[in-house]
């Protein structure tokens, strides 16, 4: 009988550590990735020559360095520091290109240039977000993770573009705008880019 027990709490002990194990390795997985920059990585200091770099991989290379250096003191400004007030400026530009749209759909009589502008809105809206998910990403030094809220960012101002192409002539000033928030946006990609070729942080 005292063998039985013996075997019994035996075989339950095992059970629980198994269980245990495959609990712990469960959460372990679903857990989500995060990964946290070292020191190095904000001790990035911008020269001329690194501003040429990053310009290079825009679309408007010209308005990307115009759009940093009014930012970047050669020699002293932190890439990671750039790259937070890059994320910051354009999430501001997009909200307030968002309540802009708003007050036009208030005062267009076009019922189809309405219904432009209202899914350019929402374009404005999911562009908003995944700028708000970029400074979070940025800030716990998750890379991979800005790096795809930063495409994101990126198409829906390319949508609203694309959609503004058909608007009249009175949208003109809007389609400007937009062009410069995907502008923001495509430098946002091309600062991120950069830190992950200086730090190996995004592989």
């Amino acid at each position: 009988m005292a063998s039985s027990m013996k075997n019994s709490t035996f075989l339950f002990s095992l059970f629980l550590v198994f269980f245990l194990f495959v609990d712990t390795s469960f959460a372990l997985n679903a857990m989500p990735l995060k990964i946290f920059p070292p020191n190095n990585d904000q001790e990035i200091i911008l020269t001329t020559e690194a501003l040429k770099n990053i310009c290079k991989q825009t679309q408007n290379p010209s308005f990307c360095l115009r759009y940093l250096k009014n930012r970047t003191h050669i020699g002293t400004t932190k890439i990671y520091q750039l790259a937070q007030s890059s994320i910051e400026l354009a999430k501001k530009y997009a909200n307030d290109l968002h309540g802009e749209v708003s007050l036009s759909i208030k005062t267009e009589n076009d019922t189809e240039v309405q219904h432009l502008y209202m899914i350019c809105l929402e374009n404005y809206k999911f562009a908003v977000d995944a700028l708000y998910n970029a400074g979070t990403h940025l800030e716990s030094g998750n890379y991979p993770a800005l790096q795809v809220q930063a495409s994101l960012a990126f198409e829906e101002a390319e949508s609203v573009g694309n959609q503004l192409k058909v608007a009249p002539k009175r949208a003109s000033s809007l389609r400007q705008k937009t062009k410069n928030l995907e502008y923001q946006c495509d430098i946002i990609r091309a600062l991120i880019s950069y830190i992950c070729s200086q730090t190996k942080l995004c592989y």
